[in-house]
C-alpha cells in the first residue's frame, strides 16, 4: 500500500458520491429483498448502486423502471 494517496477534488466527490449511494441501496435492498418472491440476482448490490450513482439528487424518477432480478422491478414496491 501507498504511504500517501494523491486525490484530486474529483476523485473525492466521485468516492463521496459512491459512499452515500451505496449507503442508501444497502437500506433500500435490506428492506425490499426480503418481500422479492424469489432469489435475487448476484449482480443486485452493483447493479443498484450504479442506478443511483447515475441518477444523481432525483433518484426516484431516474431508477424508475429498475428490476431488482428478472421478475421484480421497483414498480411493485412505487405502483
Amino acid at each position: 500500500m501507498p504511504v500517501t494517496v494523491k486525490q484530486t477534488a474529483a476523485t473525492r466527490q466521485a468516492s463521496r458520491n459512491f459512499g452515500i449511494a451505496s449507503r442508501k441501496a444497502k437500506l433500500i435492498r435490506q428492506a425490499f429483498t426480503p418481500q422479492l418472491e424469489i432469489n435475487r440476482d448476484g449482480s443486485l448490490v452493483n447493479r443498484f448502486n450504479k442506478a443511483l450513482i447515475t441518477a444523481g439528487k432525483d433518484q426516484w424518477k431516474q431508477i424508475e423502471g429498475f428490476r431488482f432480478n428478472k421478475h421484480t422491478g421497483i414498480d411493485k414496491f412505487f405502483p
